[in-house]
């Protein structure tokens, strides 16, 4: 035997029995440690303010041209920016969105309350107060992403995480509306451009047409000319005679009813027009002016019931006045209608007329050649 070879010493194999009989020894440092873990817990629990959360979520997607060309709806249809959630995180985080929230909430003068001992934040303070109180977290394969403020009370949580939300959302419409409006402006500047050209074209041509002396007919000889058929001929002139019967009516009612005297045409024109409204009004002036005439009999000039019967006739004859003038007026613009309409009809029986030739008939076009071949015998026997 070799004296400098040792012997590997054996492995030493615990059972699960050792280990429950070092539990067994030990159990009273275990179970110490236990509860003091579990008491130790327990009071900082106790002793930690409450804390309560508030989410709000928010629907975000990239700006786009209303109108896109070609290439463009090629380059950037389906298109994906790994830093556009960034982006719109530190925007939300920026000083654009949190101090309009912070003047909206008017949390400089709240927190100032709790935290600086009723003395007013300042505003870059705040903002970092604010700031530790909100995590910004995107929703998992969406286009959501979460708001989540932390306070000790319920309500501020929830309307900071709401003010947030909208101050973000006015922010994306704001932009929003400066686009369009920056490619409104720029169409109307093109606009504007294209029709300073078209003045400065139409402008040369008018010099052209007096230089050279080209009469109109012959500019708008190529131009498409309305033509009237028999039929349609027919019927216009047809419109013409019922219009002028009817503007000579009008016209002899109208010049009837001006030359009356306002009494009389109080009396004459709900013979003339049927307007319901006049003839109410003429029916209560008559029974006003019947019982003023029977109280009359029994009352002065000066009772009660004679003044209001007096101003109620006066009020009635004020209303009929002004009906008349508004009939009157109806009148007038109907007469100056009917005018402008014969007018019309008298421009459209100018227009050049479309003329149908009769086709030819077989016996027509069979007559010819008979009367040619007689007379060509009759020169042959001359």
């Amino acid at each position: 035997m070799d004296p400098l070879k040792v012997p590997a010493p054996q492995e030493t194999k615990l059972h699960f029995l050792d280990y429950w009989r070092i539990i067994r020894i030990r159990k009273t440092v275990i179970l110490a440690v236990f509860l003091l873990v579990v008491i130790t817990a327990t009071l900082v629990t106790f002793i930690l303010p409450e804390s309560f959360s508030s989410t709000a979520r928010i629907k975000i997607e990239r700006d786009q041209t209303d109108i896109a060309g070609i290439a463009e709806r090629g380059q950037f249809a389906g298109s994906y920016d790994p830093y556009f959630i960034q982006t719109e995180f530190e925007v939300i985080q920026s000083e654009v969105i949190l101090g309009k929230v912070i003047i909206d909430l008017d949390l400089n003068k709240e927190w100032g309350k709790k935290f600086a001992n009723g003395e007013t934040l300042k505003t870059t303070e705040t903002m970092a107060l604010l700031k530790g109180r909100m995590d910004l977290r995107p929703v998992r394969n969406t286009s959501l992403i979460e708001i989540r403020v932390f306070s000790d009370r319920p309500d501020e949580a929830a309307k900071i995480a709401n003010a947030v939300a909208f101050a973000y959302k006015n922010h994306r419409l704001k932009q929003r509306q400066d686009m369009s409006h920056g490619g409104i402006d720029s169409l109307e500047e093109r606009f504007k451009k294209q029709e300073k050209e078209i003045e400065d074209q139409q402008t040369k041509v008018s010099d052209l047409r007096e230089k050279l002396q080209i009469p109109d007919a012959v500019v708008n000889a190529d131009g498409p000319a309305m033509l009237l058929s028999a039929e349609t001929l027919r019927k216009v002139e047809a419109q013409r005679i019922e219009t002028m019967t009817d503007l000579v009516r009008q016209e002899t009612m109208l010049n009837s009813l001006k030359s009356m005297k306002p009494e009389q045409l109080v009396q004459a024109l709900p013979t003339t027009v049927n307007d319901q409204l006049l003839t109410t009004l003429l029916e209560s002036l008559t029974m006003a002016e019947q019982n003023l005439v029977v109280k009359s009999k029994d009352f002065g000039e000066k009772n009660t019931e004679i003044v209001k019967l007096n101003d109620s006739i006066a009020d009635l004859k004020k209303k009929i006045n002004a009906r008349v003038e508004g009939i009157m007026s109806s009148l007038d613009s109907k007469v100056t209608a009917l005018r402008r309409s014969l007018e019309g009809l008298r421009w459209r029986l100018t227009q050049p007329r479309l003329t149908i030739l009769p086709k030819p008939t077989k016996a027509s076009l069979t007559t010819t050649p008979n009367a040619t071949s007689s007379n060509s015998r009759s020169l042959g026997r001359s």
